[in-house]
């Protein structure tokens, strides 16, 4: 029998998203599949708009309204939540699968005190006491960096700065020891020395409950310094696939080079122009068949207007593209 180190806590199985709009019927997240085992992190990467997000909310069912989950699976230890009724997946939200949403400021109630706040939701979802869960607010908060945790525990919201807001949602959502945790873009609009003191404190706990983590964000820098392999997002399609230190080394897709070669380097004169992806990535209500990169790759052949490359690819790396042979 299999250890839960060894299966996969989390798979992903063709997840398609679909939105009705008035310009016609789209799916910003289309036919999108990974696993994550337990201890794992994994990066979502792309530019905005390609269904990073959506992707991260359909693993809970979350998706907004009018959204809506047309097909797939999203296997938790080896059940599809999708079929859950809401009374059941919400015993899951929080104490099995937390999330970390990215407007700290909107996620937090702002008429309520940050250590009532924590508390309701810990005690809620772990059944203890409201003296037990304010000890454990206090512990999250210390092991978040929080500053002076017991006195944050009267503070509203707006009395916090920003990045000590994020640390309160990070700590709200460890604290409950979920066995995964969904980060979506929990550093962006923060400065760099506190962006690297979060992104710490959550490696140093995912690494010692071995918690599985998905992170998704635009910031490639990151991505490559926290998580073990990569989902590389286009137009609502997964376009490359592979274990961080592939990606990084041995990008396969036009696109994920395009990524990688607009990060500006130590080495690069001050002057010089960073390469830029030329073009602008298509309206999903205009989508036409063929790899939805074309009109933006330089590498781009008469085949690739004409129909969509699947993910294929061995030894961990898959991409999807006709002539990923021919790229350098």
């Amino acid at each position: 029998m299999k250890t839960i180190s060894e299966q996969n806590i989390l798979e992903v199985r063709k997840i398609k998203v679909n939105f009705n709009t008035d310009q016609g019927s789209v799916y910003p997240v289309d036919d999108v599949s990974f696993n994550l085992k337990a201890g794992d992190v994994l990066g979502i990467v792309g530019e905005s708009g390609c269904g990073k997000t959506l992707t991260a909310l359909s693993c809970l069912n979350l998706v907004p309204y009018p959204g809506v989950i047309r097909s797939g699976e999203v296997l938790f230890k080896g059940e599809d939540i999708l079929s859950f009724p809401e009374k059941k997946i919400r015993k899951i939200r929080g104490s099995k699968i937390a999330m970390v949403f990215q407007e700290s400021m909107t996620a937090l109630n702002p008429v309520y005190r940050i250590g009532y706040q924590m508390a309701s939701v810990i005690s809620r979802n772990k059944n203890i006491s409201k003296k037990q869960a304010n000890k454990l607010v206090v512990d999250s908060l210390v092991a978040m960096g929080v500053p002076g945790a017991e006195e944050r525990l009267r503070d509203f919201p707006h009395q916090l700065s920003g990045g000590m807001r994020q640390r309160v949602l990070i700590a709200l959502a460890l604290a409950c020891e979920p066995e995964l945790l969904i980060a979506d873009e929990p550093t962006t609009a923060l400065d760099v020395t506190t962006q690297s003191m979060i992104l710490e404190s959550i490696g140093n706990i995912q690494s010692k409950k071995k918690m599985a983590t998905i992170f998704v964000s635009h910031d490639l820098g990151v991505v490559s310094d926290f998580c073990d392999s990569v989902l590389v997002m286009y137009c609502g399609r997964v376009v490359e696939k592979a274990s961080t230190s592939k990606l990084f080394s041995s990008p396969r897709h036009p696109y994920t080079i395009g990524l990688l070669q607009s990060i500006p380097q130590i080495h690069q004169h001050s002057l010089s122009k960073l390469p830029t992806i030329e073009g602008s990535v298509p309206s999903l209500t205009e989508l036409q068949g063929g790899c939805r990169f074309a009109n933006r790759c330089t590498y781009a052949r008469s085949q690739c207007f004409q129909s969509e490359p699947d993910l294929q690819g061995h030894n961990g790396h898959e991409v999807a593209c006709f002539f990923p042979q021919e790229i350098k």
